[in-house]
């Protein structure tokens, strides 16, 4: 299971040396401050015009403790660089973020938590104050408008229950029983079902619900919210396993949504994988289960801009959160699916269509990277368009020529990078750590291979720290990832910031043994139900050619044959050994 806890979850320190090396560079080792100094930058759209991009940048408040997100405003210009300076569109004191355009490129509707609870606002882009859309009681985000620009779905999380009531009457009763739970004593929680929790939030008996709201010309709503997915079930997928952003999608000719809905019946969800792609009827609330002969999970659904096709993705096992997704499309008119991927080995994140329904552009995993792919919609390989770092959240220009993309490295925060269909070259867009990283010392990755278990590749990323002297020996970070279904990337973090390390004076080494995403299913399913066999082979095999290179300190610290007994008391040892083990791996 992707999120479970690996037996080598953590960092195993070799050679803890007293005195750690000191850096020469013009540039200085990284600070932890330096993590709070760089802002996160993501989110980007291309307008409809294709000469504008809004993104999300959000910058810390280490002083309060919060975060803060504004949107800002770039040109594109024609040669790929930015045009003019960026511009702050919004400068509230909370989150404004997830902006989208309106189809004819007057408005942004975006989310905001300036009045307290989430809710949809408006900003015309040509000047003026943001307009509130929405003001549900439960909340709102995530807003998509409708193709012809006159209204907007979004998602609310609602108590089910009053979920097919008129909008006023439910809207109400939403809120009393919020607020008879914030103002009653008893804060004790009584569980009678699965799912209850998603890591560190309450379900509290909600739902995911879809709602649309017409809009004026004026940016007004027209008229009070609509719940189109009433009903027990969420509509879009709580666990950020299933869900690739945006689960659902307007038709072209705006008369149904497709949208990714949890398994049913909701005794199932704890255990069962069963997602499926269904769709609305805006008119007449008809619902319809367009995957239901796959009993593994189906989502994040597209209309091509044609309006012939569905494009979602798919797993073909059930019970198994880290399968291969593949790319499937549904023809509308005849039923018919084809599977795009099938003869693929990676697995298929988000995706994005051409204007001209021509061609879908993907976002996948691949040998430590996650780079933007291509592939024709009449079937054919796979190919990449750049390979270099990680890149997500696609945006597709009107005319179908580039595309902008959110880029990072483990040496570089993410920032917008515009690519031209045709080249393999990233170009800036957003520049907003660039005086920021000119002042700090951020090595680059190295990766390596080594032989694993059975004799099959395994990738290993190395980080150097900053002035790196290779006749001196230097202390070693020996980082294991969890889930144990997952990978480690050349992507920036600021929860687990390698750069960090490195300015400490440590070598890292992140490996990626059995049981990694990225390097095929095979490679990936073979951690499963064999959690002390390959991939522990494949991380001695790793450690070892560590401690071949000459500028590690081997010394130190915890050796291969501690490692060993540790490793078989995890595996086979009792409950009290296990403890035992677990807690000298922390102590090492």
């Amino acid at each position: 299971m992707r999120n479970s806890t690996s037996v080598f979850v953590g960092a195993l320190a070799l050679g803890l040396a007293l005195c750690l090396p000191q850096t020469r560079a013009q540039s200085r080792p990284m600070e932890l401050d330096d993590l709070f100094r760089l802002k996160r930058v993501g989110d980007s759209q291309i307008a409809p015009d294709g000469k504008r991009v809004v993104y999300v940048v959000t910058e810390v408040l280490k002083d309060e403790n919060r975060t803060n997100s504004d949107l800002w405003l770039i040109g594109a210009g024609e040669a790929g660089a930015p045009q003019g300076e960026p511009r702050k569109l919004t400068s509230s004191p909370k989150h404004d973020r997830h902006p989208r355009w309106s189809p004819d490129g007057k408005w942004i509707a975006f989310e905001s938590t300036r009045d307290g609870t989430p809710q949809i606002f408006l900003l015309p882009v040509d000047g003026g104050e943001a307009k509130k859309l929405t003001t549900l009681a439960t909340g709102a985000g995530q807003p998509m408008w409708s193709p012809d620009g006159k209204a907007i779905a979004f998602v609310s999380a609602v108590f089910p229950e009053f979920s097919a009531k008129p909008y006023a009457e439910a809207d109400k009763a939403n809120k009393e029983k919020e607020d008879a739970r914030e103002k009653s004593k008893v804060k004790a929680r009584t569980i009678d079902k699965l799912l209850f929790r998603h890591w560190d939030s309450w379900v509290d008996d909600k739902r995911q619900h879809l709602f649309v709201v017409k809009v004026k010309p004026d940016g007004t709503a027209d008229g009070e919210p609509r719940n189109v997915t009433p009903g027990e079930n969420d509509a879009v997928p709580t666990s950020s396993t299933f869900s690739a952003g945006d689960d659902f999608a307007f038709s072209p000719d705006g008369k149904e949504i497709a949208f990714m809905a949890p398994p049913v019946p909701i005794r199932e969800q704890a255990w069962s994988t069963n997602h499926d792609v269904w769709t609305v009827n805006l008119a007449t609330g008809e619902k319809k289960n367009l995957t239901a002969q796959n009993k593994a999970a189906d989502g994040f659904p597209r209309y091509s801009p044609d309006g012939k096709t569905v494009a979602y993705r798919a797993q073909a096992r059930t019970g198994f959160e880290a399968d291969k997704w593949d790319l499937w499309l549904l023809d509308r008119a005849t039923g018919q699916r084809r599977n795009l991927t099938a003869n693929w080995a990676e697995s298929v994140d988000t995706f994005a269509w051409s204007p001209d329904s021509q061609t879908l552009f993907l976002e996948g995993q691949s040998k430590g990277r996650s780079p933007i792919w291509s592939v024709a919609a009449g079937g054919g390989e796979v190919k990449p368009l750049v390979n270099e770092g990680v890149n997500h959240e696609l945006s597709i220009a009107p005319d179908g020529r580039w595309l902008s993309v959110t880029h990072q490295r483990m040496n570089r925060p993410p920032e917008i990078r515009r690519l031209t269909i045709g080249s393999a070259a990233l170009q800036p867009l957003s520049l907003t750590n660039g005086e920021a990283l000119g002042k700090i010392a951020l090595p680059e990755p190295e990766s390596v291979t080594v032989t694993g278990a059975g004799g099959t590749p395994v990738q290993m990323w190395i980080l150097k720290p900053p002035g790196f002297d290779a006749a001196k020996k230097y202390p070693l970070v020996f980082w294991v990832h969890g889930g144990p279904q997952g990978a480690f990337l050349d992507s920036w973090s600021t929860r687990w910031n390698a750069q960090l390390w490195a300015a400490q004076g440590y070598v890292l080494a992140m490996p990626n043994p059995r049981g990694s995403t990225g390097f095929g299913q095979k490679f990936t399913d073979e951690i499963s139900r064999d959690w002390g066999g390959k991939v522990f082979e494949d991380l001695m095999a790793c450690l070892a050619h560590l401690e071949r290179q000459p500028y590690i300190d081997t010394e130190h610290g915890v050796g291969r044959r501690e490692l060993r007994r540790l490793h078989d008391e995890l595996v086979s040892g009792t409950h009290g050994q296990v403890q035992d083990a677990r807690d000298a791996l922390r102590r090492v």
